[in-house]
């Protein structure tokens, strides 16, 4: 038995290329306090779980990933994300290599996308997909043809659903992308949401604003009008400003730091309001509600409700 800095979550840090284990979340500056695992009585670590997360400060390169799977069921995992950290040369075959059963794959480092990127995806067996999102610069990121595009999605499964983020878009790429993509597939509007055979690029970050565009590329299925409507909208947007309100109410402190580029995650004050407790139990509506508070650029919304999520 050992104490943890909260319910479910273990640290993993690269100390001088050894996987250390800790206690305590590396980035609140703990790295001198004694974790009661710095003695273990175990000499073996194995990490079954069916998500995995590299962000903040995290150092993720093709040689640390395949010895931290080495600790890993990888069969196991299904989500995969990486983000906000020195990342380098992780590629999608890479990830599906390592992790077979993965089926949601998120590489948002600043130039996780290269030139022809895409080639090696095709080239790659069928990688099983249901979501995959891409981060990079802009002429890295849409260094394709369109009709490789349209053989990405063919490859998948009809559910599959990919994004393109693009923090530093010149200012003619909304029509730069219609030349490239909008005469071979239907461009729509829409707010926000997952919806099957689509493509979704986001322009610019939270600071500078963020536009949206939208293409078919894969076939309409059902769960398109499902997701789409304007009630489910609404209702999700009221529930995550009223939970943005009770966030604020408890942790007015270091939402103000937040808003001066200050991250401190491991410090939020959990709640256990009602509507805070209907999002953690439902899985589906909690991812909802995630990608909206990203939309909306509400960084510490995001970390806020990871925090309620990891003390329940």
């Amino acid at each position: 038995m050992c104490y943890k800095y909260d319910d479910c979550n273990f640290y993993l840090q690269n100390t001088n290329g050894k996987l250390d284990v800790t206690t305590y979340p590396p980035y609140l500056g703990f790295d001198e306090v004694e974790s009661d695992i710095d003695h273990p009585i175990f000499n073996n670590l194995l990490i079954d779980c069916y998500s995995i997360t590299f962000w903040f400060r995290s150092v993720v390169n093709p040689t640390i990933l395949r010895k931290f799977a080495k600790h890993c069921n990888t069969k196991a995992v299904t989500r995969f994300r990486a983000e906000d950290g020195t990342i380098s040369d992780l590629s999608l075959p890479l990830i599906c290599d390592i992790f077979e059963n993965v089926k949601k794959v998120y590489l948002k480092a600043a130039d996780s996308a290269y030139n022809r990127w895409i080639q090696d995806v095709l080239h790659a067996r069928k990688l099983d997909l249901k979501e995959f999102g891409i981060q990079g610069r802009f002429d890295e990121l849409f260094s394709f043809e369109s009709k490789e595009m349209s053989q990405l999605f063919q490859a998948q499964d009809t559910e599959f659903f990919m994004v393109l983020y693009c923090s530093d878009p010149p200012q003619d790429a909304v029509e730069l992308i219609r030349q490239k993509l909008g005469v071979h597939f239907k461009e729509f509007s829409y707010k926000r949401g997952h919806i099957d055979g689509v493509l979704h690029i986001k322009l610019g970050n939270t600071y500078s604003g963020i536009t949206r565009m939208w293409f078919q590329v894969g076939p309409v299925t059902p769960r398109i009008q499902k997701s789409s409507t304007e009630t489910t909208d609404l209702n999700l947007l009221k529930m995550v400003l009223s939970i943005d309100e009770i966030c604020r109410q408890c942790n007015k402190d270091l939402v103000d730091r937040y808003a001066t580029g200050i991250r401190t995650s491991g410090l939020f004050k959990t709640s256990a309001h009602s509507e805070v407790i209907k999002l953690l139990d439902n899985p589906s509506l909690f991812e909802l509600a995630d990608t909206l508070a990203e939309d909306l650029g509400l960084v510490y919304l995001r970390d806020f409700l990871k925090k309620c999520a990891s003390a329940k």
